[in-house]
């Protein structure tokens, strides 16, 4: 009878623990990284990632409302032989039959809409995501990976010559896969062969950790220790540093593409920058509603807003103002 007492008490602790969750604290803290879908917004929080809990939310965009996953309150599965600090999310992407995958030190884990799974993969560590048709593609910390469920073999590594390189980040540009990576290597694969971009265009950075396309030119963002930025027009490479532009910041973390070829750039320390028409605007606490320089990832949602992960919660900019982002639960 004292069990039972103790385990009935203890429920009743955690789901007040849960349900005592000052949601708003979350959005005045910090959202590394953001994924729309629809009206929603999938995002992980890091000021949450306390003990073993995973702390992802999904924001609805129309209502305000929100939904947190942890390993507390979900059936989210944890991972064996590593600590927690694995849990951090370095990518998020959604699939044609709306799964959601996130990318973790530990591993990958897949949530599709009721059950989450985790696919270890060797333990590795995931960095970069890419839904593309009825393929998963991942980016890796020694080589590229490509999940089917209907193939034997759901990981495999996709040509040797890729094999051992730390690869960051993966994007899609006119029906070809492009793979920024370390060691002068940005893997290109067009459905049947592979090449690496990186040599064909003497790129002036070691280690590329994002690789972006406007109408114009390719943007690469160097990782740490290297300068912030650099611009191919076809013809030459344009180097952006701290010395000779707006990039007043050692890091670059995420460059966004807007179909009408506006660049936009998420900086630690240099604020949000825009690129219209050769044109360069930094948007930080001196001239807007963002409040501090450090701006982690952005999104367009299906209005055509921005949405902006920063150090201190989660913003909207619909061109006009920046609106701060409130949980109405």
């Amino acid at each position: 009878m004292k069990t039972l007492t103790f385990l009935f008490i203890s429920l009743l602790f955690c789901n007040f623990c849960f349900s005592q969750i000052d949601t708003n604290k979350v959005f005045n803290n910090e959202i590394r990284k953001i994924k729309l879908e629809n009206s929603f917004l999938w995002f992980y929080s890091f000021i949450y990632y306390q003990q073993d809990s995973l702390f992802i939310g999904r924001y609805n965009i129309e209502n305000g409302k929100v939904d947190f996953f942890t390993h507390q309150n979900t059936k989210i599965p944890k991972m064996q032989k590593r600590n927690v600090a694995g849990w951090t999310i370095n990518d998020i992407a959604i699939d044609e039959k709306g799964n959601k995958w996130f990318t973790t030190y530990n591993g990958i884990l897949k949530f599709n809409n009721q059950n989450w799974q985790v696919l270890h993969f060797d333990l590795l560590t995931a960095i970069g995501v890419l839904c593309d048709k009825n393929a998963v593609w991942f980016a890796t910390n020694d080589r590229i990976l490509k999940y089917e469920e209907d193939v034997k073999y759901s990981h495999y590594p996709v040509n040797a010559y890729f094999e051992k390189h730390y690869f960051f980040y993966i994007t899609k540009y006119e029906n070809s896969l492009y793979f920024a990576g370390d060691k002068n290597c940005i893997a290109v694969f067009d459905g049947k062969k592979w090449e690496n971009l990186s040599e064909k265009l003497k790129c002036p950075f070691k280690i590329v950790e994002e690789i972006a396309f406007d109408k114009k030119n390719i943007w690469i963002r160097g990782g740490r220790g290297e300068s912030p930025l650099a611009k191919y027009d076809g013809k030459k490479w344009e180097i952006f540093n701290s010395e000779n532009s707006v990039f007043k910041c050692r890091y670059i973390s995420k460059i966004f593409v807007q179909e009408d070829g506006i660049v936009w750039f998420a900086t630690c320390g240099a604020g949000l920058i825009k690129f219209e028409n050769d044109r360069w605007t930094v948007f930080d606490s001196t001239n807007s509603a963002l409040p501090e320089p450090w701006i982690y990832d952005i999104d367009r949602d299906k209005f055509g807003n921005l949405w902006i992960a920063t150090i201190k919660g989660l913003f909207m900019y619909d061109f006009k103002t920046f609106k701060k982002i409130f949980n109405k639960n």
